[in-house]
């Protein structure tokens, strides 16, 4: 649901974008994020039929069950603007200047904002478009006259899976500010999980072992969460929707560790979540500080799960969704080996039954 907070905050944002286009470096004509590319697009209806996903300007939708997963005041993602939804790609850089290089979250503008100035988009899908990859540039503004950081975004789906997989690519040219340290990657996502606002957090680990940080909704039906790939070491968090930029509630606690505003002054991501419940939720990740100019790629996997047996726990639905399926099915290989193998093993006692037959009548 659209609060009266959100819907407010919407008209702030868009207000800070258009006095920021009248004094940054001139970016490219509007449109020229590229247009919006869908993987799957007959789907993301039913329980059934997998992921449909928007990419378009920096910013990605989700749609499962019918319900967009993804805070925004628009459902889709809007090519000519990488600031229209919340799930944004933001980056940090420590300098005797600093920079915050990204979106104002919610109209929050951080003082030292570079905005996000233009980007491409290419793909390559198969299947009927049901799967395959999207690969998203953003060139932030000039950062100090001639100098701009690149972020590369690859998108990977393979139907009917209920996760998309991430990989970001951050170029940071040398002579980016003066006194650089460091620079930070963050991705943070404002919640719609089922199409709703209100949810509460998880953590945990899988039967793989691999890290869980994300949203469920209160009757445990769907689940939003981040998913730490082997070989990462990322922050991730859980909470209060606008936690990293200015918490707004009532509670502190509503955000990890009682922690706000890291993306908006550049500092690390709290490493957990918050412990109250039913809140208007947020979840997100950050990448280990890159301390060199040059080039880095962190990847993660992004969870959209419904979770229809009740029985279960959220780590356990999560667990269930995991199981290798057939390309372009619905089905769990598993399944369908074994009744492969049943039926395979029943066609050989037929043939020993026929034969034994042959013989007694010999």
């Amino acid at each position: 649901m659209l609060s009266l907070k959100k819907l407010g905050a919407l008209s702030a944002t868009a207000a800070i974008i258009a006095a920021a286009a009248l004094t940054a470096t001139p970016a490219q004509a509007a449109g020229e994020f590229g247009s919006l590319v869908t993987i799957n697009p007959s789907g993301g209806t039913s329980e059934t039929d997998g992921l449909k996903i928007e990419i378009a300007g920096g910013q990605m939708q989700i749609f499962r069950g019918g319900n967009e997963q993804l805070y925004s005041g628009s459902p889709s993602p809007d090519s000519s603007n990488a600031c229209d939804m919340y799930n944004y790609f933001t980056v940090a850089i420590s300098a005797t200047a600093p920079a915050i290089i990204g979106c104002p979250y919610y109209g929050n503008s951080a003082p030292n904002e570079v905005l996000w100035a233009s980007g491409t988009i290419t793909s390559n899908l198969s299947a009927g478009d049901k799967d395959g990859t999207v690969t998203l540039t953003l060139v932030s503004n000039d950062v100090v006259p001639g100098k701009a950081v690149t972020l590369e975004v690859l998108y990977t789906y393979v139907y009917p899976n209920p996760y998309v997989d991430i990989q970001t690519t951050l170029t940071v040219p040398d002579g980016i500010a003066p006194g650089f340290s460091s620079a930070k990657l963050y991705w943070n996502v404002d919640a719609t999980i089922g199409g709703n606002d209100e949810s509460d957090q998880i953590a945990g680990t899988l039967a793989d072992g691999s890290e869980i940080t994300g949203v469920v909704a209160s009757d445990k039906s769907a689940i939003e969460a981040f998913n730490q790939l082997p070989g990462q070491n990322l922050n991730s968090w859980a909470g209060y929707y606008t936690c990293p930029w200015d918490y707004s509630g009532s509670d502190p606690a509503d955000c990890p560790s009682s922690q706000d505003a890291w993306s908006y002054n550049g500092t690390n991501a709290p490493d957990g979540i918050s412990t109250n419940t039913g809140i208007d939720n947020g979840w997100g990740v950050q990448a280990p500080d890159v301390t060199a100019v040059g080039t880095s790629v962190n990847s993660w996997r992004a969870y959209f799960v419904s979770c229809l047996d009740s029985s279960l726990t959220a780590l356990q639905c999560l667990d269930e969704s995991t199981k290798p399926k057939l390309p372009n099915t619905g089905v769990d290989a598993g399944v369908i080996a074994g009744t492969v193998g049943g039926a395979v093993a029943l066609a050989f006692v037929g043939i020993a039954l026929v034969a034994i037959r042959r013989r007694a009548s010999a």
